[in-house]
């Protein structure tokens, strides 16, 4: 059983070691990494300007809603008037 413990531990320790040299970046590895990360970058800007288009055609609807109804209540209240005058 301590042999099997012993074996299982050396290998870990050899594995680690010999990974050590591997883990170093190539120039290609680094550049890979960068593009990665610049495209991440513009997904989340672009996803940030989809937001601000959607926020802003929000906010336009609501504003001509709002027209719409002060129009609607402008001609509310010609009618109204109109009524009352023929009575």
């Amino acid at each position: 059983m301590k042999s099997r413990l012993t074996a299982a531990a050396m290998t870990a320790l050899l594995s680690v070691l010999g990974t050590g040299v591997a883990l170093a970046e190539s120039p290609l590895e680094k550049s890979v990494r960068q593009d990665g990360r610049d495209v991440s970058k513009d997904a989340r800007h672009d996803a940030k300007e989809v937001d601000k288009g959607a926020a802003h055609a929000a906010d336009e609807a609501d504003r001509t809603d709002t027209h719409l109804d002060k129009e609607r209540h402008r001609e509310d209240k010609k009618i109204d008037k109109e009524y009352k005058k023929t009575l």
